[in-house]
């Protein structure tokens, strides 16, 4: 069903329980109140204009796409081209693709069959070159941005490869550096994650440092504006007399960025709550499900077993109990990844235990003004960089860590 309604976009496809939310919300004046509290949908604006989109997750079950069972293309199945450690991709117009390769210290193009065209960048300090690359973001003029963490440098190249420009992004007012650049707006803004100094201690136990949502107007040529500061990722030290160890805790909470053609998305996930801000830094939308989901031991057994699988017989004993002793909390982290389409629609995906090499998973798609589409099923290993209209293109790893690169078709589901 297609509608055009206040609040949503002619084009928006709702299902009809959405409708009864919104045509409740049309007889309450400067505000949406729904008395059902049982309800899929609640959308408010609160006294400040900020669109609160509130619904029910497990009351969302309809499938709106599906990734095709096999992959068009998949990069790094050479062994004469493997990947080290990939960290960002990007489908160009063309239909060629660029793989920043962090452990290569390259930037790779392939064609659009999956030929090796060339590589651009390289070890060093140069221009064009990398020591810690760790994220690859499409601009809107058309360019691939390469961020070096170690530099602090954004270095620019053209779809071709060839190297325009480099500059450094400058600290923020309160002094936090930017980490990795995730996201450019339609305006040239750059969104990046910036670490905040002396935010947690390091001492034994679980720790979480603060994290600044940054965003560098001009191409990162003034000073950046600072969205807010927000709890990152969880860390677990464990000290012991023959030193320390800084592992990623069992369920661990993280701080999750996306952007979108002009909204900044940012959540952690504590519990399912994101909220989008725009250009200037202003909190404009919030978007969140009720309850969250218990911790199941079983789940717990099983990432352990997954953690400790591989490692050698005397670091083995050690890594089982130091995981065995690490705080869990009562619930599951509420989502594990978000993404923004081509099309400026907010991808999610509910957080699952484990590695799966095989199967589906699914996400759940909001539409540009944040209403929720539906269920949309991808292939479960599969790490997104790109979502398009009818694609979608990201990091497949298995649970030996090898990396490839793979492109999927996207589909309605049948009928």
């Amino acid at each position: 069903m297609r509608v055009a309604m206040i609040g949503l976009r002619p084009e928006s496809t709702v299902h009809p329980r959405y409708i009864r939310a919104f045509l409740t919300c049309l007889f309450v004046a400067g505000a949406c109140v729904r008395q059902d509290a049982s309800g899929p949908v609640v959308s408010l604006t609160d006294s400040a204009g900020v669109s609160i989109i509130d619904f029910r997750r497990e009351e969302l079950d309809d499938v709106v796409w599906i990734s095709r069972a096999e992959p068009s293309l998949v990069l790094g199945a050479d062994e004469t081209r493997p990947f080290h450690e990939v960290m960002g991709a990007v489908r160009l117009p063309t239909g060629a693709i660029a793989v920043l390769d962090a452990g290569a210290r390259q930037l790779a193009f392939f064609d659009s069959t999956g030929r090796f065209l060339r590589t651009a960048g390289g070890g060093g300090e140069g221009p064009g070159e990398f020591l810690t690359p760790v994220s690859l973001v499409p601009s809107p003029g058309g360019s691939l941005l390469v961020f070096d963490a170690s530099l602090r440098r954004v270095t620019e190249f053209s779809v071709d490869g060839e190297l325009m420009r480099t500059f450094t992004l400058p600290p923020a007012a309160g002094g936090s550096m930017a980490q990795t650049i995730e996201a450019v707006l339609s305006d040239g803004s750059l969104v990046a994650r910036a670490a905040v100094p002396g935010s947690a201690s390091l001492s034994h136990g679980l720790r979480r440092w603060s994290a600044d949502v940054l965003l560098f107007p001009e191409r990162g040529q003034k000073v950046p504006l600072r969205i807010g500061s927000f709890p990152g990722k969880e860390r677990f030290f464990s000290v012991s007399a023959s030193g320390f160890q800084l592992l990623s805790p069992i369920f661990g909470r993280d701080l999750f960025i996306a952007g979108g053609h002009s909204l900044v998305y940012v959540g952690t996930n504590d519990r399912f709550s994101i909220q989008g801000f725009s250009q200037n830094g202003r909190l404009v939308r919030t978007i969140r499900a009720r309850g969250g989901v218990e911790t199941d031991l079983r789940q717990l057994t099983q990432v352990i077993e997954q953690r400790v699988r591989g490692v050698d017989r005397a670091r083995g004993p050690v890594l089982r109990r130091t995981l065995e002793s690490m705080p869990v909390p009562d619930t599951v982290p509420a989502f594990s990844a978000i993404v923004v389409d081509e099309t400026d629609r907010l991808w999610v995906r509910p957080f699952s235990s484990g590695i799966q090499e095989h199967g589906e998973v699914e996400w759940i798609v909001f539409d540009a003004d944040g209403v929720p589409i539906g269920l949309a099923r991808l292939p479960a290993p599969l790490e997104p960089y790109q979502i398009g209209e009818r694609l979608v293109l990201g990091r497949w790893r298995d649970r030996l860590g090898v990396e490839q690169v793979r492109l999927y078709a996207l589909e309605p589901p049948p009928t």
